[in-house]
């Protein structure tokens, strides 16, 4: 278990992934701009998908390191936490976008309680009307499993054991109610009765509790583990060795399974050897080495920094210039792409300073305030 100063050092190669992994999904989100002034771009970024993968298994990591020291292991001040950190967030991001692009009543609805629109199509279980907010409904069931796991004082020393027990039980419970055992997150099949998109139910909510994806979550604990074991001195000791482990597992999981949806029988492999090799970075960073390497990693864990609002807010900077686009030649647009994703951090980092920051010292203040009235 890592130390409580260990758990606050700045995890600079990771905050990089994040920064990497957001622009990715923004770079794939323009990748229909992009076909039109150049498809070889665009094939590439048609897998920026992966970088929600890489996204999971950062977060189960994450939320595992986040919890080393004990005064962080309360389990309804660490709810308040996370949910600031999420929640009030995307919620500003969908209140920006109802101005730019109204959605019907009840994708609204459904919105901003992060419920998933049908059974089926699996992972996504229906886009909401902000894109990205498919997502944040894994991470958040995430984070309730995890509180649970920090419930009782048995648990709290074992958290990352508990938490991945709790996932995989619900996981496979909700399986058996469908009748369908499969770790491919392409596959999952509805519990209870299927839905459509013009429903509100909790169906799919139970379906989706019961997809593989959690497994990278589960994998991502796994993997914050092996990094804090004794002190993290074996990975320091082994950073080299674990890069080039790391290296030659993104190469398989770019070759087999490939880069062909989500979840860990899929991109989750790929997204498994990149953060076995980014752990191995930090690892060698953390030894004293490569000290050269900082400058470049520098203003990617910036990015990283505001990885987050990237990802929430980049939809809405789309949405506001799609109507021109249909209008513009090739050459233009590849100017208006290229300003686009400029504005897209430019966003990021506004909205980081004046609306993600704030978020989190709120969720900060308000669980200080619960530990301090539970401690009494």
């Amino acid at each position: 278990m890592a130390s409580t100063s260990a758990s606050r050092e700045p995890l600079q190669a990771l905050q990089a992934l994040r920064g990497i992994a957001a622009l990715a999904v923004v770079l794939m989100h323009f990748k229909e701009w992009m076909v039109k002034f150049s498809p070889g771009l665009a094939a590439v970024a048609q897998y920026g998908y992966v970088g929600v993968d890489v996204f999971f298994l950062i977060s189960g990591f994450i939320i595992f390191h986040a919890t080393a020291a004990p005064e962080s292991r309360q389990a309804l001040p660490f709810l308040i936490r996370r949910l600031c950190r999420v929640v009030l967030p995307a919620w500003v991001a969908m209140a920006l976008l109802v101005l730019i692009k109204p959605p019907y009543l009840i994708d609204l609805v459904r919105g901003l309680a992060f419920l998933p629109r049908e059974t089926g199509h699996p992972p996504y279980f229906g886009h909401g009307f902000l894109i990205v907010a498919w997502t944040l409904t894994y991470e958040l069931l995430f984070y309730g499993v995890f509180a649970l796991a920090l419930a009782t004082a048995w648990s709290r020393a074992r958290r990352g054991g508990v938490a991945a027990a709790l996932l995989l039980a619900a996981m496979l419970a909700g399986q058996a109610a469908a009748g369908h055992f499969t770790l491919d997150a392409t596959q999952t099949q509805p519990v209870g009765r299927s839905t459509g998109v013009q429903e509100l139910s909790l169906w799919p909510l139970l379906t989706l509790l019961s997809s593989p994806m959690f497994i990278e979550f589960i994998v991502g604990i796994g993997l914050a583990a092996a990094f804090a074991w004794r002190g993290g001195e074996p990975f320091r000791r082994c950073g080299g060795w674990v890069v080039l482990a790391g290296a030659l597992l993104t190469v398989g999981g770019a070759v087999w399974p490939g880069l062909d949806g989500h979840g860990p029988t899929r991109a989750g492999a790929f997204a498994f050897g990149v953060a076995v090799l980014t752990l191995g970075v930090q690892a060698r960073l953390d030894a004293g080495g490569w000290s050269a390497a900082r400058a470049w990693i520098s203003p990617l864990a910036w990015l990283g920094g505001c990885s987050y609002s990237l990802y929430l807010f980049h939809p809405l900077v789309k949405a506001g210039l799609q109507p021109v686009v249909s209008t513009l030649a090739p050459a233009p647009l590849a100017g208006l792409t290229l300003a686009a994703l400029l504005a897209c951090i430019g966003v990021a980092a506004l909205m980081h300073r004046w609306v993600e920051l704030p978020a989190q010292d709120f969720g900060k203040r308000l669980s200080r305030r619960l530990a301090t009235r539970q401690s009494r």
